[in-house]
């Protein structure tokens, strides 16, 4: 390509893919650093229980990510799961303050890995689509300051919540566990909203999906 038909590096199209970067790993670092805390504080789990709850996410990690990506990729779509797993994001946490017993926090866990295993890895993609071949080096490191900032952020903002134990707003009162659950909420309907119209406003991004999906269908 000459320099002319060379795609500019920072466009508004990457710009809005870092802002979904950072949202996601906000919302993801968030739970993950305060979790072990959750468990202890919340249900009072013994630290066997705790490291139970870390191993089942770790098994829901290398399920759907080593068994059930690629069939789910060819049977639905990489877009139909980047925005189920976004909405799911969402209702996970639209639930987790009222997850009052130990037992649905293990219920949450696989849910929550869904979302943290797929996401991730289509914004990426998203992203490198973006970009020339040689600006992709630029592009990846960028991608890990974005996630590096939110990585600073909120584990500060999930432990201060837990310290505080709650928050009055106006007339009401939330606990640590709806801050951090209305929180999370509020980040993935951003998330979801620049998903969306990301997708709208560049369809090129899954468009050989059509195709793949109906010779999936007809088989």
């Amino acid at each position: 390509l000459s320099s002319e038909k060379k795609r500019k590096t920072f466009t508004g199209e990457i710009i809005v893919r870092f802002i979904q970067v950072f949202l996601l790993f906000f919302i993801t670092v968030m739970f993950n650093s305060s979790m072990a805390l959750i468990l202890d504080i919340r249900y009072g789990a013994s630290l066997v229980i705790i490291g139970l709850v870390m191993t089942l996410a770790g098994v829901s990690i290398m399920i759907y990510g080593g068994l059930l990506m690629k069939p789910l990729f060819k049977k639905i779509g990489e877009k139909r799961v980047l925005l189920f797993a976004s909405i799911l994001l969402i209702l996970n946490f639209l639930a987790f303050p009222f997850m009052t017993d130990l037992w649905m926090i293990f219920a949450f866990i696989p849910s929550f890995v869904f979302s943290m295993v797929f996401l991730p890895s289509l914004i990426q993609s998203n992203i490198t689509k973006a970009v020339d071949a040689d600006k992709q080096g630029v592009v990846s490191g960028m991608t890990t300051n974005v996630q590096s900032i939110a990585q600073i952020i909120a584990p500060l903002i999930a432990t201060g919540f837990i310290q505080i134990e709650g928050l009055t707003i106006g007339i009401i009162f939330l606990n640590q566990y709806e801050l951090i659950g209305y929180l999370a909420v509020i980040l993935g309907i951003g998330l979801f909203i620049t998903l969306f119209f990301d997708l709208k406003r560049h369809s090129y991004l899954f468009s050989y999906e059509k195709s793949q999906i109906k010779s999936v269908e007809s088989k």
